[in-house]
């Protein structure tokens, strides 16, 4: 093959990519525009919610494992935790077995308005994919783990590291 057929093929190659994340990333907004709106009446974001989300279905954890469930990447979660207890939506407490971390749980108030947010924030995830074949959901999730995985465990990893020592 020749030097200008082989750059070429690699031009193509780069407006493909560029088109093929600037869906995702638009995809991305209009996921996130949506589900925030359906959290405005909880006064809720989407970090918050997922936090909430993440204790539903634990007694209690700690915080550096409530950061390593996280949907998206935080740096912040030692303050997104503080505001949740100060709505009064989740406790935290000092641990016997290392002082060193925080166990977080929900309070009533927090199981109330978590319970309350999960159907509308559940319809405006069915909104979004509405459209879509049972078949071509399945296809979707299966190429975004693909994208996502390698990069997720690198940050993943590096996060535990950092928080539990």
């Amino acid at each position: 093959m020749s030097r200008a057929a082989s750059a070429g093929g690699r031009q193509g190659q780069v407006p493909l990519a560029r088109r093929t994340i600037v869906a995702l990333m638009q995809a991305a907004d209009d996921a996130r525009y949506a589900m925030t709106r359906a959290l405005q009446p909880f006064d809720l974001t989407l970090p918050q919610y997922n936090v909430l989300t993440i204790l539903l279905h634990h007694d209690e954890l700690p915080t550096f494992q409530i950061a390593a469930r996280m949907v998206e990447a935080t740096p912040g979660i030692t303050r997104l935790v503080s505001t949740l207890e100060a709505k009064r939506y989740i406790r935290r407490r000092e641990s016997k077995n290392d002082r060193r971390h925080q166990l977080c749980s929900l309070t009533p108030e927090g199981m109330r308005v978590v319970s309350a947010a999960v159907p509308p924030f559940s319809a405006a995830q069915q909104r979004l994919i509405r459209d879509l074949k049972k078949s071509e959901a399945v296809q979707m999730t299966a190429l975004l783990e693909r994208v996502k995985a390698p990069a997720r465990a690198k940050r993943l990893a590096a996060s535990i590291s950092r928080t539990a020592s």
